[in-house]
């Protein structure tokens, strides 16, 4: 393995990337995905509005009928100049997950595989492990908290959790993902 930087990454939306001495919180963005309708206001008999003074005056006025909708996208242009310092990459893989609804199962997807073209664009090599894999071998329940426990006891200098205690599970994740991987490297070394 020598001097490889290895990356892992628990790819949702509240995931992480971990590299052995820093974590970052999955890189997202807002993306407008409906317009904003805006319609001419108008007065009690229906004809419009004119504004009557202002830098606007003489134009008609508008208001919002409805506001513009967004969605939050993984941000893979930051996602990929992470991954360019990387030579492996482990990311958590994505069965079926029951009692998620049939649009989050696609979003996951969707990340999923925007996750490995940027790896794959990176030049990195990619290796994928299931969750449950991972946390048998660590010995980790589903329960969110041992896996943040665990995080902080690799890496007491990171934070996995927020100042009013909010548990920051896809950081923990991906730091015990990368643990997983580093102890079973050591292993076959061994």
């Amino acid at each position: 393995m020598g001097n490889k930087v290895i990356a892992a990454i628990d790819i949702g939306l509240d995931g992480g990337i971990a590299f052995k001495e820093t974590t970052y919180k999955m890189p997202i963005v807002k993306i407008e995905i409906k317009p904003a309708q805006v319609v001419f206001a108008r007065d009690e008999k229906g004809n419009k509005v004119l504004i009557k003074s202002g830098p606007n005056k003489g134009q008609f006025k508008t208001k919002i009928k409805s506001p513009a909708k967004y969605s939050l996208r993984l941000d893979i242009a930051e996602i990929f100049s992470l991954l360019l310092s990387a030579d492996i990459v482990v990311i958590e893989s994505q069965g079926t997950s029951f009692g998620n609804s049939a649009r989050s199962t696609r979003t996951t997807a969707f990340n999923a595989g925007q996750i490995h073209a940027c790896a794959e664009l990176a030049g990195c090599e990619i290796i994928t492990v299931a969750p449950n894999k991972w946390k048998a071998d660590l010995k980790l329940p589903k329960d969110k908290l041992p896996t943040v426990e665990l995080a902080e006891k690799l890496s007491p200098n990171l934070h996995f959790r927020s100042p009013k205690g909010k548990l920051y599970d896809g950081l923990a994740d991906a730091r015990c993902i990368l643990h997983w991987y580093l102890s079973k490297e050591e292993l076959q070394k061994g």
